[in-house]
């Protein structure tokens, strides 16, 4: 991962945290703590993201759909990521 701008931060964790995050560099899955931290980050972003998508919106935009005519098959990730845009485009 590329950390451009690092900023220091210390944190303590629990013991069965800790022995999971060094699992998952020692097992290759990471380069390092701090990639596993940022990960972690990058997820938690992502679900307040998703979160924050407003209902009225999506029940606006399901009255849409229906109105359209024929449902076809969507790839739901896709969905998502099409309503995450439309959102940061309104805000």
């Amino acid at each position: 991962m590329n950390h451009a701008d690092p900023h220091s931060l210390v944190i303590t964790l629990p013991a069965d945290q800790m022995e999971r995050l060094e699992e998952a560099v020692q097992s290759g899955e990471y380069a390092s703590k701090l990639d596993v931290v940022m990960d972690a980050l990058k997820l938690w972003e992502q679900r307040n993201t998703l979160e924050s998508i407003d209902d009225d919106y999506l029940r606006q935009e399901y009255e849409a759909g229906l109105a359209s005519g024929e449902p076809v098959a969507v790839n739901i990730r896709d969905l998502l990521t099409t309503f995450k845009a439309a959102q940061h485009a309104r805000d």
